[in-house]
């Protein structure tokens, strides 16, 4: 997954958002001198294994992310999944697998920086949200 808020069940030990700012906390850095990055992007990888709906199979990474208003096209012809926990979505077709940010995934993002106290978030990159700005509306 993208930048998960949580690590998911089967990875305990992975990065995320809440291991990053519980070890900037423990280190005595200021919650409001922290920044949340909010990914307006995905990456992608084909020829990816069917099980578990493509989640942490193997396959061959797409060269350079796409922006957030292409992956929500591709995901209209895929089977979006969503981890429970960490809100964090991804789309599937049985062969190209894609993680990126939704807007239910940013606005549980800000939701917990904001119950964390972090001094707001930073967006890479605005130009890659839909016409209308569908993620920043979100935030």
């Amino acid at each position: 997954m993208l930048a998960p808020l949580f690590p998911n069940a089967s990875q305990a030990h992975a990065a995320s958002i809440q291991s990053s700012i519980a070890a900037y906390k423990a280190t005595a850095i200021p919650a409001l001198k922290l920044l949340m990055g909010l990914p307006f992007y995905g990456f992608g990888w084909n020829g990816v294994n069917n099980s578990n709906h493509g989640l942490f199979q193997a396959g061959k990474a797409v060269h350079e992310d796409r922006p957030y208003h292409a992956i929500r096209t591709i995901a209209l012809s895929s089977q979006v999944c969503r981890d429970l926990r960490s809100q964090a979505p991804w789309a599937f077709d049985r062969q190209d697998f894609w993680t990126y940010e939704d807007t239910v995934s940013i606005r549980y993002k800000v939701s917990y920086g904001l119950r964390q106290g972090v001094g707001g978030v930073i967006i890479w990159e605005l130009s890659s949200d839909t016409a209308n700005a569908e993620l920043l509306n979100a935030a």
